[in-house]
């Protein structure tokens, strides 16, 4: 299982599933694998009006949002090709071990795709009554933990070499420091979930749960003796509380309390 959906798939270089040599290529639509309903309430008639309006400016502010982060995608992604590093680069290994294994039968997409996301966290945000707030938020507790990273990276990058430090070069320590300094990366989820609750729901715990569900219906086949998920660093921590509680009847992350509810 890795963390894409079929429509990332050209993002690491593979332009449909069809190119994949696996034996049965899954996407959690084919799974049937949706969100709850406790976690997208019904409305009531009266509220329909209401409730057309905000789907109209919740897409949008997706369209706006997806614009924003893809051009944020695109700047990351040539400083990473700068370095001889290739963003998605471990999610197209993991399909070439799929496609080397002559034991694994099926690869599985287990990520909502982007546009679902954006259009989910956009749905929150216009709940919460303060869209704009939402993003403001956002983008602070973006900066303060960013700026705060780049200054300790820029820090000890200086202190190796006497002349000044690449852009690119922080770029890419940015990165491998958060792979490797798991407290600070807790300080930033937790951060978000306390100032943006509405981000972490729609970025963060839904897609732990999708990703944890493609899991747990494949542990339940049979014939499936192993399962192997190849996802980023930030959703470890939910999808295996989600695997935990799904095995023990335990209430799932996706429904535990929030520090900060969502308004």
């Amino acid at each position: 299982m890795i963390e894409l959906d079929p429509g990332r798939l050209p993002r690491i270089g593979i332009d449909s599933v069809d190119e994949i040599d696996v034996e049965r290529i899954l996407s959690i639509a084919d799974m049937g694998i949706t969100i709850p309903t406790e976690a997208n309430p019904s409305w009531p008639w009266y509220w329909r009006p209401v409730v057309l309006v905000q789907g109209t400016l919740a897409q949008v502010w997706s369209v706006i949002s997806r614009r924003l982060l893809t051009g944020m995608y695109d700047t990351m992604k040539a400083q990473m090709k700068s370095q001889n590093v290739v963003g998605g680069g471990e999610f197209l290994r993991a399909i070439q071990a799929a496609e080397n294994c002559t034991t694994c039968d099926t690869l599985i997409l287990g990520d909502r795709s982007s546009v679902e996301t954006l259009r989910r966290a956009a749905s929150l945000a216009l709940q919460s009554g303060d869209a704009l707030g939402v993003w403001n938020r956002l983008q602070d507790a973006n900066a303060a933990q960013t700026v705060k990273l780049e200054q300790s990276v820029r820090e000890q990058l200086q202190s190796q070499q006497d002349h000044p430090v690449e852009e690119s070069d922080v770029s890419v320590a940015m990165m491998e420091a958060l792979k490797t300094d798991g407290s600070f990366r807790e300080e930033i989820f937790s951060t978000l979930e306390q100032q943006v609750p509405e981000f972490t729901q729609a970025f963060l715990k839904e897609r732990d749960y999708l990703m944890g569900e493609s899991v747990r219906v494949q542990l339940e086949r049979p014939d499936v003796k192993k399962v192997v998920a190849v996802v980023g660093l930030g959703h470890v921590p939910g999808i295996v509380q989600h695997l935990e509680a799904a095995f023990c009847n335990a209430t799932l992350p996706l429904f535990a309390q929030s520090t900060q509810p969502i308004r």
